[in-house]
């Protein structure tokens, strides 16, 4: 996938979930939502920042440079996760299941734990830095044969920006609806 192909995070969403805190739409009894809200949608902005940084910015040409992006690049995106699953709780009482509703997300999140976040615990996976490019890996473990299994990052950040601006849709309209 080319980087020009990539879905972007639809930034008016945020600015409207923000709208909604700033103008005092949600009101709720308990200041630890609202926090906790307040938090979430930080985090979802800092973390659009991060991943949009990435496919602006140069890729490094060192091994350490291209592990730290990639590293930083698979945290931020679970780390999003994370945050629009604690705003749906805060919101609604409601937990997103990644797994059921939104594969895509789910299968981002298990490729950082396969790589980037229990690598030795899951299989001792390997990432390969001769194939570590900004916009793909390879990387081998003893559960797949030590078969190399490509990925292209590029897919994984469009399918989450597809995800997040429909999640985010979502809970804008549940606003609304809870408004009338």
């Amino acid at each position: 996938m080319e980087i020009t192909k990539i879905t972007p995070l639809d930034e008016s969403l945020v600015i409207k979930m923000f709208d909604f805190f700033q103008n005092d739409v949600i009101k709720l009894s308990n200041g630890w939502q609202m926090e906790k809200e307040l938090i979430s949608m930080r985090i979802i902005e800092d973390t659009t920042w991060a991943i949009q940084y990435y496919l602006e910015a140069d890729h490094p040409r060192s091994h350490g440079g291209k592990y730290l992006y990639l590293y930083g690049l698979l945290q931020a995106l679970v780390l999003q996760q994370d945050a629009i699953c604690s705003l749906s709780e805060a919101l609604f009482k409601s937990k997103i299941s990644f797994n059921t509703n939104f594969p895509d997300l789910s299968a981002v999140r298990n490729l950082r734990n396969e790589v980037a976040g229990h690598p030795i615990d899951r299989d001792n996976t390997f990432i390969s830095n001769f194939k570590l490019t900004k916009d793909n890996l390879s990387y081998t473990s003893e559960k797949e044969d030590k078969r190399w299994t490509n990925i292209n990052l590029f897919e994984h950040i469009d399918k989450q920006n597809r995800c997040v601006n429909t999640i985010l849709s979502d809970i804008i309209a549940k606003i609304g609806a809870n408004l009338q």
